[in-house]
């Protein structure tokens, strides 16, 4: 994660849930309770093609949203003793 010009707000909120998830995780450790945050970067959606293309990105340049489904899936499976 990084500020970027023009992005200030994008950048703050990503920070920010960064922040509130790192604050959960540490408030909840006596309970064994864990948190994670996923933050990806810049996303191949139908809704964000157009947008990518136009700044010269393709689809090698960008995440998909089948790898954080599949972030998400692998966080899922790990047992107790993993983390």
């Amino acid at each position: 994660m990084t500020a970027a010009p023009g992005k200030g707000i994008y950048s703050a909120t990503k920070f920010a849930v960064r922040a509130l998830t790192k604050t959960i995780l540490l408030e909840n450790q006596k309970y064994n309770i864990k948190a994670t945050s996923i933050c990806p970067g810049i996303i191949w959606t139908d809704s964000t093609i157009d947008k990518l293309r136009r700044e010269g990105l393709t689809k090698d340049d960008v995440i998909w949203e089948d790898d954080i489904v599949k972030t998400v899936r692998y966080l899922l499976s790990l047992s107790k003793s993993s983390y």
